[in-house]
């Protein structure tokens, strides 16, 4: 990418792929592992336990959250229903059903793209500045696929006002023994540089407002 050195599009970068809901309370994860290999969303706010939790989609174009069928009772759990890649996602939780009473959320979490081969991927996507961001077309389909989650993130995320938005949910650590294989997926490979972008960039919003 040209031209904007604050948005960190070299990294490698979905949110872990996990057989439970996140272990942290009050984090939101992608999880892969649950149902039909699609991502569904898992929460986990059993240490500040409501009433009523919302799976939510942000609408970049309305500028807004979006609840996505009908909510859940359960503090800890995964969402029956999976949800489309290419958005942000957090899980919203009140005590009443009009979601106005005592109401806090998850950290967000980006469901990736998962393109089936290099020819899906565009060789160049351009931000919301008129920058042109350019996709490794010579290597291989996983750094493609890297490139091409974190291009799209910030095509999102430079239409929010990110000042009032959640943190994202960590990505997950590597195994310590680099001898090893790092204990990570694809999914959250992704997850790094998205991270790393939407963090940077959400950063950046917070210097510039105060």
């Amino acid at each position: 990418m040209n031209g904007r050195p604050s948005i960190i599009l070299c990294t490698l970068l979905a949110a872990p792929a996990m057989a439970e809901p996140p272990e942290a309370s009050g984090q939101a994860a992608c999880d892969r592992a649950v149902r039909d290999g699609a991502c569904h969303i898992a929460w986990n706010l059993s240490a500040t336990p409501r009433a009523y939790y919302w799976v939510q989609q942000y609408d970049s174009e309305r500028t807004e959250w979006r609840s996505l069928g009908e909510p859940s009772t359960q503090a800890w759990t995964t969402s029956k229903a999976a949800v489309a890649g290419g958005h942000l996602y957090r899980v919203h939780a009140c005590n009443d059903l009009e979601a106005t009473d005592d109401c806090i959320g998850t950290t967000l979490i980006w469901a990736p793209l998962h393109p089936r081969s290099v020819d899906e991927i565009p060789a160049e996507m351009v931000d919301a500045h008129g920058v042109t961001m350019t996709v490794s077309k010579n290597a291989d389909l996983a750094l493609q696929t890297a490139q091409y989650n974190v291009y799209s993130l910030v095509q999102v995320v430079q239409r929010i006002d990110l000042t009032t938005m959640p943190a994202m949910t960590p990505p997950a650590e590597r195994r310590p023994d680099p001898s090893t294989d790092s204990g990570l997926t694809p999914d959250d490979l992704i997850h790094v540089g998205v991270y790393d972008n939407y963090e940077g960039l959400r950063a950046i919003a917070a210097r510039r407002a105060e």
